[in-house]
């Protein structure tokens, strides 16, 4: 089913671990898959090493930022990954490591790409205000009721 596609993104989409399970495993040299994102998934948090690297011998990227991947899981697949000789990249997101210590490890490997998102400034937004007629407190009267 996944023969033609490059590209999968799965990103918040509450996909669970035997569903992450089976895509990796129908990954083969015959998909043309080489990026597969799933960030936001925490029902991933319990993949395995053996997972990731299963993922790194078809893919180039597997996008897994926020999915909750243990830190041990991540440093036993770096310590594999980066003995190979290869042009894979596990994408992580740097919020989701609050440890200083833990955030120089994974930038210190080529296997490891840590991404950040900035924030927008907005100058001068008004789109959260309200109308200045309805500037005053929200009333519940009989026509907001809320049924059951």
């Amino acid at each position: 089913v996944l023969k033609n596609i490059n590209n999968v993104v799965l990103s918040n989409t509450w996909l669970s671990l035997a569903q992450f399970l089976a895509i990796i495993e129908s990954l083969s040299d015959e998909t043309l898959i080489k990026d597969l994102d799933v960030c936001g998934n925490s029902l991933l948090n319990e993949v395995t090493c053996e997972n990731l690297l299963e993922g790194s011998l078809y893919l180039n990227f597997l996008k897994v930022a926020s999915c909750h991947i243990s830190t041990e899981v991540l440093l036993e697949f770096i310590q594999v990954q980066n003995s190979e000789d290869s042009k894979f990249k596990l994408v992580l997101f740097e919020g989701d490591y609050r440890d200083k210590q833990m955030k120089k490890i994974l930038q210190a490997f080529s296997c490891i790409q840590l991404e950040k998102t900035e924030l927008p400034l907005y100058f001068d937004e008004n789109s959260c205000q309200y109308y200045e007629e309805k500037a005053g407190p929200i009333l519940l009267d009989e026509s907001c009721r809320l049924e059951r």
